[in-house]
């Protein structure tokens, strides 16, 4: 089977990917026990409550996560949240080839930030991405894409929306996509297109999710991102 991510449009961050793959028919109680799990590893945590609820997107039928967390911490270090996805991913029944996705999502992440910010990756911090919420993304979709089978088949997706305009966060302004969006696609292979949104379309943890080497399928290996929609704009 060939599962195709089109991301041309609304781009994608961990929430809208997760969501997508319920909506298509992953165990939703199998994730959000994943999840839940996640909680006492993650210190300053307290999840007051998760589900995926359907709404309605554009008068279509359409999945949406439901997550209300007490988090206080503003930062943690990117080891930090990496050690959360490597302690919870112990606890998961799910394939050697999830718990490698949910590694090298994390990984792809830290190795971004820290080569914007010039820091080793044992020491980079991660401010936006620091929340629950990007755990609650790479478990939630490792979980999700083993639940569908999706290791053993084909991945492909279309160019990937990223919007424009400027984006605000820890830092200031700058330029959208953010600087660790163009690091994570820089040498992915991945197309991107601006589109016109003026806004973010495409987050590093959801880049990071896509980019994942592994979409670690093996018939999937050398196939990272095809191009659907023919070559780049210009």
């Amino acid at each position: 089977m060939v599962f195709v991510i089109d991301a041309q449009i609304a781009g994608v961050s961990g929430d809208m990917l997760l969501c997508s793959l319920v909506n298509i028919g992953a165990n939703r109680s199998k994730i959000i026990e994943g999840i839940s799990n996640a909680e006492r590893f993650c210190k300053g945590v307290k999840v007051k409550n998760i589900d995926f609820v359907e709404v309605k997107k554009n008068s279509l039928q359409a999945t949406e996560l439901l997550l209300e967390v007490d988090d206080d911490t503003r930062e943690r270090k990117g080891i930090e949240m990496k050690e959360i996805i490597e302690k919870s991913i112990e606890k998961l029944q799910i394939s050697e080839k999830a718990k490698t996705f949910a590694i090298q999502t994390i990984e792809t992440l830290i190795r971004a930030e820290s080569k914007i910010h010039g820091e080793p990756e044992d020491s980079v911090h991660f401010h936006e991405a620091a929340s629950f919420d990007t755990i609650v993304d790479i478990l939630g979709t490792a979980i999700a894409l083993d639940d569908l089978s999706c290791f053993d088949d084909v991945i492909l997706a279309t160019p990937v929306a990223v919007g424009g305009g400027t984006v605000t966060f820890s830092h200031g302004i700058s330029s959208n996509p953010a600087y660790a969006v163009l690091e994570i696609f820089r040498e992915s292979g991945i197309i991107t297109v601006g589109g016109n949104v003026k806004d973010e379309l495409t987050t590093p943890t959801g880049a990071s999710i896509l980019v994942c080497p592994l979409y670690a399928s093996e018939a999937a290996d050398e196939l990272i991102c095809v191009d659907l929609a023919g070559p780049p704009h210009t």
